[in-house]
């Protein structure tokens, strides 16, 4: 398992140390917008390409949505039970409050946990994480996903109070 996961951390330090000693000059925000377009448009589909052409259709394809969704709301349902009376008992701003449900509700499927789940259960496993990213994390993050911040932020409408 750590075989997998080593890649990721190192990429997580060298982050790090980047932020802290820039090699070349190059800044940090430049190279986050240049590495973000890399896996968006080449890394990420290839790998959902090549996961996808090795997996067989099956009732996987409706249940990682169904058992997504459930772990979804619980997760912002629990948060809220924190976040609300949190705002009034330990003075959390609306920003912070926001911030907090989307982490809480929504999973990085594609990230840390597909790496995690291939090393644990091998890679006829691995369509899972990137099943419950396309077909649940996805489109609920670009639609409830857009409206908690615009409903807990700082600026716009605010519905919660």
């Amino acid at each position: 398992m750590y075989r997998q996961l080593a890649p990721m951390a190192l990429i997580l330090l060298a982050g790090v140390v980047w932020r802290r000693w820039p090699p070349g000059g190059l800044a940090l925000g430049s190279v986050r917008q240049a590495l973000n377009l890399l896996v968006l448009y080449l890394l990420a589909p290839a790998l959902i390409l090549q996961v996808m052409l090795h997996s067989h259709i099956d009732r996987t394809l409706l249940l990682v949505p169904l058992a997504g969704s459930a772990a979804v709301a619980g997760a912002l349902g629990a948060a809220l039970l924190v976040v609300i009376p949190g705002r009034r008992f330990f003075g959390l701003g609306r920003a912070q409050a926001g911030a907090l449900l989307l982490a809480a509700g929504f999973g990085n499927g594609m990230g840390a946990a597909l790496p995690a789940v291939d090393a644990m259960l091998g890679a006829r496993a691995a369509r899972v994480p990137l099943l419950y990213d396309l077909l649940l994390t996805i489109p609920v993050v670009w639609t409830l996903g857009v409206m908690l911040p615009r409903t807990w932020g700082t600026a716009g409408p605010r519905y919660i109070r």
